[in-house]
């Protein structure tokens, strides 16, 4: 057995390809975020296109369960390194679940939907080669003005608060931890929890716009915003990803439960490698 955190068991339905619409931009709006699943009241409006199109693909998983192993293409996707500035690692899947490297968390610089596709290296290197100058400590230049720069030289059409909020520092996601298989889970009672969570959630963000829920993560740090308001929103978004990790988990729990396996050779076409820590006896072959 080979064990995944929650995220990259997200990653791992995010590359499996069902027909389904490619299309983020499009794709999101006329049709994962209008998809209803089957087990839960969820208005997928209100989570991101990443995060929607992974619920969807393991709704349909469940529908099927003999997708996994028969009807599934890969889609070798390599959209993931043109959103980020700084080189990434491939996922990677491990042997045992006490892993000192599954502890490890994610650190990049987004780089602006706006930038086309064939400047993106360019804007890698220009990025790289002047960030250091621009900063909040004492001697270095007020990072509104870096992200004019990029502005103006990409043609960007983000706004600069935007640039400045979501683009300049770090993004971080936690490490999500390790998914593992509960051979007692009360199918029904997790469905009942889980549909409590989402109506917490509904009835919080009832009030919000849903782009504004989707794009918490940079909200809840924003100095424009209350210190109410940014508890408000950080709260928000803890609540979405909760209910996106055990959603998530309950479709991982049901897809082994009725016997589902991930095969070595899907790992490797999904992109996956071996963990470098407890994994080497499959590093020379790979």
């Amino acid at each position: 057995m080979y064990y995944l955190t929650n995220s990259n068991f997200g990653k791992l339905l995010g590359t499996l390809y069902f027909d389904l619409p490619m299309n983020y931009a499009d794709a999101y709006i006329n049709y994962y975020s209008c998809y209803r699943l089957a087990s839960f009241d969820l208005d997928l409006h209100f989570f991101t296109k990443d995060e929607a199109r992974a619920l969807v693909i393991a709704d349909k998983l469940i529908k099927d369960i003999q997708f996994i192993a028969t009807e599934v293409q890969i889609a070798r996707c390599k959209d993931e390194q043109k959103k980020w500035v700084e080189k990434i690692v491939l996922p990677a899947f491990h042997s045992h679940k006490k892993c000192n490297l599954l502890s490890s968390d994610f650190e990049n610089f987004l780089i602006p939907e706006s930038c086309p596709e064939s400047r993106r290296e360019e804007y890698r290197t220009y990025f790289l080669t002047h960030k250091d100058r621009y900063g909040y400590t004492e001697n270095k230049v007020e990072p509104i003005a870096f992200c004019r720069l990029l502005k103006a030289k990409f043609n960007l059409s983000e706004e600069l608060v935007a640039l400045e909020m979501h683009h300049f520092s770090r993004t971080n996601y936690d490490n999500s931890e390790v998914v593992e298989f509960n051979h007692t889970l009360d199918f029904e009672k997790e469905v009942i929890d889980i549909q409590k969570m989402i109506d917490r959630f509904s009835t919080r963000v009832s009030e919000c716009k849903p782009n504004e829920v989707r794009s918490a993560y940079y909200r809840q740090n924003s100095e424009f915003l209350s210190e109410e308001k940014r508890a408000m929103i950080a709260t928000i978004q803890q609540e979405r990803k909760q209910i996106y990790a055990r959603i998530l988990n309950f479709y991982f729990q049901k897809l082994f439960k009725e016997g589902a396996d991930i095969p070595l050779h899907i790992l490797k076409l999904a992109g996956f490698q071996p963990c470098k820590g407890c994994c080497k006896h499959l590093l020379a072959e790979w």
